[in-house]
């Protein structure tokens, strides 16, 4: 390593922790599925200072993120609507 490089880096390691911010939370949850979302919910009505934390940028998960092919089961030679509760009843042909 380099005397520069040294001297950056000795620069930027005394100065990270006044840059570094500080927070004060009682309940930290990270995740923002809907686990995470009824956790944080449940810790803000104890009147806990509550924080979600979700890397993604999507809160919810699978629970709001709609079906996808593989939950439906669908396949391309599967094109016929079954018939269910909510699909009228069809007389066979």
């Amino acid at each position: 390593m380099t005397i520069m490089r040294r001297f950056v880096f000795l620069c930027l390691w005394m100065l990270a922790p006044a840059c570094a911010a500080t927070f004060d939370f009682d309940l930290v949850v990270y995740g923002g599925t809907a686990g995470g979302v009824m956790t944080a919910v449940a810790g803000a009505r104890q009147q806990l200072k509550t924080v979600l934390l979700e890397p993604r940028g999507h809160i919810g998960g699978m629970a709001t993120g709609g079906l996808s092919r593989t939950d439906v089961g669908k396949r391309e030679s599967d094109r016929r609507p079954r018939a269910g509760v909510l699909l009228p009843r069809r007389p066979a042909l």
